[in-house]
């Protein structure tokens, strides 16, 4: 046995493993500019959308959530930059669907929920408006404002929800109660 060998320790990574390693760490993807050739050749040698968006900086997450595809703006959303969330909810491309499915995720920040609640072409639409009542991680003032635009129906429903918190479910049974008029 070579000493070289003998002198590596146990863990330590084949020498052509740690140069593909090194030359991945220098390459950037830009995310919006991969052709479908470009994209597939990414999938197949394994490297995974999690992968390229953690090698992008603040200003390529903000381009890529402004312009990238609804998988990218999907886990965009998650991240923890008001900026770049800001960017995937003011993103042409965000629709009701996105938005509905973004409030209803319990993986979001509370900002991202507080910032979904804000745009008004999403404050339009019922199960978006539901999934932020029933979301745990809605700030309470945000619950407590969706409640009085939430119709009767959807506030008894909310009332019995025992997977919110205590003071959302009493301010929807009140508010329920309040426009039954007892």
């Amino acid at each position: 046995m070579p000493d070289a060998e003998q002198n590596k320790p146990a863990g330590a990574l084949p020498e052509e493993w740690q140069n593909e390693i090194a030359s991945a760490e220098e390459t950037r993807f830009e995310l919006q500019d991969a052709s479908p050739e470009e994209k597939a050749q990414l999938h197949s040698a394994g490297i995974s959308l999690l992968e390229r968006v953690a090698c992008l900086s603040v200003a390529e997450r903000v381009k890529a959530a402004l312009m990238g595809t609804r998988e990218e703006r999907m886990l965009l959303i998650r991240d923890r930059n008001r900026l770049v969330q800001r960017a995937v909810l003011q993103s042409p491309r965000t629709d009701d669907r996105d938005a509905e499915q973004m409030a209803g995720m319990h993986n979001v920040g509370e900002d991202a929920l507080r910032l979904i609640a804000a745009e008004r072409r999403f404050r339009k639409h019922l199960p978006v408006l539901r999934n932020l009542a029933r979301n745990p991680h809605t700030p309470l003032i945000v619950a407590l404002e969706i409640q009085k635009l939430l119709p009767a129906p959807e506030l008894e429903k909310l009332a019995r929800d025992r997977n919110i918190s205590e003071p959302v479910r009493r301010a929807a049974r009140q508010e329920a109660q309040r426009r039954a008029g007892h």
